[in-house]
């Protein structure tokens, strides 16, 4: 399971940093067909609404409140 956890994270941080770089790639559909049916084992459901917001194709992003000024 841990394995399993582990090659989500890289999967899915390692898309969203191409995404950022602008340098997008899908993720390869073999691995996108063994990850798939044992993320929802490993990773936490969203609320009713983040569900709503992603079967929308929308992507749920919260912002972090305000930290304390830096000097």
């Amino acid at each position: 399971m841990v394995a399993v956890t582990g090659a989500i994270e890289v999967t899915v941080h390692g898309w969203d940093i191409f995404a950022v770089c602008g340098a997008a790639r899908p993720v390869p559909p073999g691995l996108a067909a063994v990850l798939l049916p044992i993320a929802p084992l490993v990773i936490t459901p969203a609320g009713p609404g983040g569900q709503l917001i992603a079967f929308l194709g929308r992507h749920l992003r919260l912002r972090a409140a305000p930290g304390p000024a830096t000097a």
